[in-house]
């Protein structure tokens, strides 16, 4: 099969999961995080009631990694903390989409398709032991700030978020 055709095949299963099967998983998070979570910590302005919902949301993946290997099978420890770290890098973003949807579906879509492509993701580094190069090893960790930077560095988006 000609790699170009398999990738676009699989970005194309990706994307229609994270729209369906992948929307009901990630919608159940969601409302935790970015419904319930959000609403009770919104007081304490944008980047912190985000922090800490990532910081919990990344905890909360904590025992199906220590105990299944989930994402970090070879570093399961250190991957407990490597999530925590992309959660923490991800929720700005989610909730972002949260405030401007003014609901859900964005930010569950866009959860969806990244637990969708992180999976893709798999099978270029196959049982996650490239903890550095692999989407949610270091490299991940360094796009994902990079963005951040890029995203939340406009004054004018920043000054939407108050």
């Amino acid at each position: 099969m000609n790699v170009s055709l398999f990738i676009g095949y699989n970005l194309f299963a990706a994307a229609l999961a994270a729209c369906t099967i992948n929307f009901l998983f990630t919608l159940g998070e969601e409302l935790l995080w970015r419904g319930y979570l959000w609403e009770k910590l919104k007081c304490l302005g944008f980047y912190k009631g985000s922090g800490i919902i990532g910081f919990l949301w990344g905890l909360w993946h904590a025992p199906i990694i220590l105990f299944f290997g989930h994402n970090y099978p070879e570093h399961r420890l250190f991957g407990v903390l490597m999530m925590i770290a992309f959660c923490v890098l991800f929720a700005p973003i989610y909730t972002y989409l949260r405030i401007k949807d003014k609901s859900l579906m964005a930010p569950t879509i866009l959860h969806g398709m990244t637990n969708a492509f992180m999976s893709l993701a798999l099978v270029f580094f196959p049982g996650g032991k490239n903890i550095v190069l692999a989407p949610l090893g270091f490299g991940g960790l360094i796009a994902l700030a990079i963005v951040n930077i890029y995203f939340f560095r406009n004054k004018k988006r920043r000054a939407s978020l108050k």
